[in-house]
């Protein structure tokens, strides 16, 4: 690898929302010859009077490329809630996205790292996401973060992160017949 000589190529400066960028996720999509990003920008941070951060809201961002160096971003986000999306697209107008949401804005910040949700949509940017969580947190788990999938034949795989008692962080693997 060697690094562009330009970097960094995107910075908080350049987003017309939120503050910075976090867990991007790149696709070269063939049929449109263009490079497709999705990634996470926090779009607010409320703090108690001892300064202490009690909510973060994340939402996720869209932009495209002719060449992966520039980048036109979405102006504003494509969807209220998201961490590390992982996309596929599977046919002509069928993208599949599987990223950490909260169910609500009335659950606590914290269960955006614990719901990995299945989200679908025709054209990448318009997602509806499934209504319960395709992974939570089980056994010694005390997430499901920064899912990335893959499709072989008629399986997907989904590896994901989990933090664990006594702050250790593991990788899991999970497969789906449907992705669902």
């Amino acid at each position: 690898w060697r690094e562009h000589a330009d970097n960094p190529i995107l910075t908080g400066d350049d987003l017309p929302w939120g503050s910075n960028f976090q867990t991007p996720f790149v696709l070269f999509d063939e049929q449109e010859r263009i490079y497709k990003m999705w990634f996470v920008s926090v779009t607010e941070i409320e703090r108690d009077e001892a300064g202490s951060m009690t909510e973060m809201t994340q939402a996720l961002g869209y932009a495209t490329s002719s060449d992966g160096i520039d980048w036109r971003i979405h102006p504003e986000p494509i969807f209220e809630s998201g961490r590390s999306p992982s996309v596929i697209k599977e046919s002509p107008g069928r993208y599949r996205m599987w990223m950490g949401s909260r169910p609500s804005r009335q659950h606590p910040p914290g269960d955006l790292y614990r719901n990995i949700y299945e989200f679908t949509s025709t054209d990448g940017v318009q997602w509806e996401r499934s209504d319960q969580p395709v992974l939570q947190p089980t056994g010694r788990a005390n997430s499901t973060v920064y899912p990335f999938v893959l499709q072989e034949n008629d399986t997907y795989y989904m590896w994901y992160g989990c933090h664990l008692d006594g702050g250790t962080f593991e990788i899991f693997c999970a497969t789906s017949r449907d992705g669902t």
